[in-house]
């Protein structure tokens, strides 16, 4: 009598289950459990096309069919087309949590391209509270092993990765740094470092954060392919970029000048570059520490003339009164030097002239009246007029 109850009160949840399912799903269900393995792929395609219901329960049905018996088909191409087919539809019209493990065991299954990436793009619309640090650790691992394959250099499915990267962004878990750094830093695909660098950047939406570690990172050649792909990113605006120039500039003149590699000179330069751009105010002390040491740097033949004069552009674009000073003293200097040696620089002197009067500080007013009195051509002395006139009294 007990036994018949139990027996009852289960097929009775049992019957319960399925009159809550839609009757449509329902019907789809019951013909994949009769039909051959033809009849199921051609089933799943015509499911597919119902996006206003959700076939999760006859997908799940599917994935079951497919990986109880993948160890006993073995390669069978109409059970991997059933695979390929089902795969291609999860996230569409089938996004339960409950589609997650299966779909991962999928992936672990199969070795095609094309389910695994219907699989990593599905992944984000099947996780929930329960399995989004499993989801998130998965494609962690998967994507570490691949980045381990390039440094070994082996071969790896760029479209695979590529999509486990994209996946990686879109759930956005702070737990994916390391292994994002470590792919913008590995991977010599031009393509798969930026996806993987943009993916990094809105880690949990905290773009300037996240670059920012990155700047704080590796070498300096590590240091300037960051900053590089920063200031030319997207999701970076002119206020971040200034910000991040700042730290870029500040962390190259931390080099040890004896021992500087070309690196660390090409991102004190590159940083100037865009804090002029972005006319970064805040990073005036940098960039008079830039500029002194730049005259160094043009003396000794490790920078251009035009590299030398995009860093007092820079001082020109900073509006404070030391960088003012700091122009004028050297305009000084080279007064000097003209006097003694009748040697100039036109393209310098014309730069110092120019950020002189555009910052429009008094302190220089001496400097550049001066400059009427020497043996200058007309055209500096053009200049010098101008940039009296533009002085603020």
């Amino acid at each position: 009598m007990r036994r018949g109850l139990i027996t009852f009160l289960i097929l009775f949840m049992y019957i319960s289950i399925f009159a809550q399912e839609d009757s449509v799903v329902l019907s789809y269900r019951r013909n994949f459990i009769r039909a051959s393995l033809i009849t199921k792929i051609e089933l799943i395609q015509d499911a597919g096309k119902i996006q206003e219901r959700d076939m999760s329960p006859l997908y799940a049905e599917a994935l079951d069919f497919v990986l109880s018996y993948a160890p006993v088909l073995g390669e069978d191409s109409n059970l991997e087309k059933l695979a390929l087919t089902v795969s291609g539809f999860l996230g569409v019209n089938g996004s339960s949590p409950e589609l997650f493990e299966p779909s991962w065991k999928l992936f672990e299954v199969y070795g095609s391209s094309e389910i695994k990436t219907n699989i990593l793009k599905a992944i984000p619309f099947l996780v929930d509270e329960n399995n989004r640090n499993l989801a998130v650790e998965n494609i962690n691992n998967y994507l570490a092993q691949q980045i381990d394959r390039q440094s070994q250099g082996m071969v790896f499915d760029k479209n695979v990765v590529s999509e486990a990267v994209s996946a990686l962004g879109i759930l956005s878990d702070s737990s994916s740094f390391d292994v994002l750094y470590k792919g913008v830093m590995t991977f010599s695909d031009n393509e798969l470092i930026l996806l993987c660098f943009d993916s990094l950047a809105n880690l949990e939406g905290l773009v300037r954060e996240n670059i920012s570690r990155m700047l704080s990172m590796g070498s300096y050649q590590d240091k300037l392919k960051v900053f590089r792909m920063a200031v030319s990113s997207s999701y970076v605006d002119d206020i971040t970029r200034g910000e991040l120039a700042e730290e870029a500039l500040e962390a190259a003149l931390n080099a040890d000048k004896d021992n500087e590699d070309q690196s660390a000179l090409e991102l004190r330069y590159e940083a100037v570059s865009v804090i002029t751009d972005v006319k970064w105010v805040k990073a005036s002390p940098l960039a008079i520490k830039h500029f002194y040491l730049a005259q160094d740097d043009y003396r000794r033949g490790n920078a251009t003339i035009s590299m030398f004069v995009d860093s007092i552009k820079c001082l020109g674009v900073m509006g404070t009164a030391e960088a003012a000073q700091s122009l004028s003293i050297y305009l000084g200097l080279l007064n000097s030097e003209m006097e003694q040696t009748k040697n100039y620089n036109e393209q310098v002197l014309l730069a110092i002239i120019k950020s002189l009067g555009d910052l429009g500080d008094k302190s220089a007013f001496d400097y550049l009246l001066y400059v009427s009195y020497l043996d200058y051509p007309e055209s500096i002395k053009v200049a010098s007029r101008d940039a009296l006139e533009r002085l603020k009294w």
